[in-house]
């Protein structure tokens, strides 16, 4: 049976395939998925491999490589770089403990890993 077969004459049940419950508690389950050899993958785990370290790695780093900012369009064909825009002045020195390229290098690290990222912004009420 061929992937075109199943969204003809009764689709995934005809081919065998179970429906997907989103109540079903495997889908929530704390700790990770139980793979088919019976091991608990989780993303901490996953880490520790080190060809999925070293992927996450590289598109971790290339793109915190690439220029960021803000910027203002002029016209259908210019741009001009926007510095003195809080985005930019947040991206240029987010913290006192990283640099821009660290955190964005911690945004996409955890997009990628957990496929979310969340930051507090804390504001200092003296500047």
């Amino acid at each position: 049976m061929g992937i075109l077969d199943m969204f003809q004459r009764g689709g995934m049940r005809a081919a065998g395939i179970a429906d997907r419950d989103a109540s079903d508690d495997r889908f929530f389950a704390v700790g990770g998925a139980r793979s088919e050899i019976g091991v608990t993958v989780t993303v901490e785990r996953a880490r520790q491999v080190p060809v999925v370290r070293s992927c996450l790695k590289v598109l971790a780093d290339s793109v915190a490589g690439l220029q960021f900012g803000a910027f203002q369009r002029l016209d259908d064909e210019r741009v001009r770089r926007v510095a003195d825009h809080p985005a930019a002045m947040l991206l240029a020195n987010p913290n006192p403990r990283q640099t821009g390229f660290d955190f964005v290098y911690s945004i996409v690290d955890d997009l990628e890993a957990y496929g979310d990222f969340f930051a507090e912004v804390v504001l200092d009420r003296a500047t």
